[in-house]
């Protein structure tokens, strides 16, 4: 399936919203040096929102093309909070996809994410198990996610990708990527798409669960 995709970016997005320009550069973009591997088969999606500057966004997307990624963004305002908590994560997140819709799959980072190089643990680079995760989603069609590591996630031995219960704790973690459902939808149903709060990790698993799909994790 993955030898049909007409441009190699368009195998896997990473979905960042922002609006901290320090932490991008003092976190994510600090570290993406670990994320080379994957690079040339991913774009990163940015979602630039003020108080990122127009200079600033320059920058970090120079950045992340001088690791070899390609780059799809905009630059607007924040997005409105009514209160407290009721934060539009879902239209943040699908607003930043929509910047690559033809993705085969996506994943959720932040700015905060900082990448890892080998451990002793985890013998492999941050890029290298984005890699491992696609490949386990391109082989495996029932598959609607795969989470990416974290103690929180102990029923899949570590290094190894498997089969996870539906009542798994879904969360961003240490990485969540998962399968693009167009035609039906991108990263979340039409009618989730104005819902507020916290939980959009849930949705994802929720509606591909619902299409059939099963969740996976990586142990890492």
């Amino acid at each position: 399936m993955i030898s049909k995709v007409d441009n190699p970016h368009n195998i896997l997005t990473l979905i960042m919203p922002t609006n901290e320009p320090n932490t991008f550069f003092t976190h994510m973009g600090a570290t993406l040096e670990y994320m080379e591997d994957v690079a040339p088969i991913a774009t990163i999606a940015c979602n630039f929102q003020t108080p990122w500057t127009a200079e600033q966004v320059d920058r970090a997307v120079s950045l992340m093309k001088m690791h070899g990624f390609a780059v799809k963004y905009q630059l607007r305002d924040k997005y409105f909070v009514e209160s407290r908590g009721k934060v539009p994560f879902n239209r943040i997140r699908h607003d930043t996809a929509m910047l690559n819709p033809k993705s085969m799959f996506y994943a959720l980072v932040d700015d905060d994410f900082r990448f890892r190089g080998p451990t002793d643990k985890v013998p492999k680079t941050a890029g290298q198990q984005y890699i491992d995760a696609v490949d386990y989603l391109s082989s495996h069609p029932k598959c609607g996610l795969v989470l990416m590591g974290g103690v929180m996630f102990k029923a899949v031995p570590r290094n190894h990708i498997g089969p996870v219960n539906i009542n798994t704790c879904f969360i961003t973690g240490h990485g969540f990527v998962f399968r693009n459902m167009y035609p039906d939808f991108y990263v979340y149903p039409d009618d989730a798409l104005d819902l507020v709060g916290a939980g959009e990790e849930k949705l994802v698993a929720a509606s591909r669960m619902g299409c059939g799909l099963y969740p996976a994790k990586f142990g890492c």
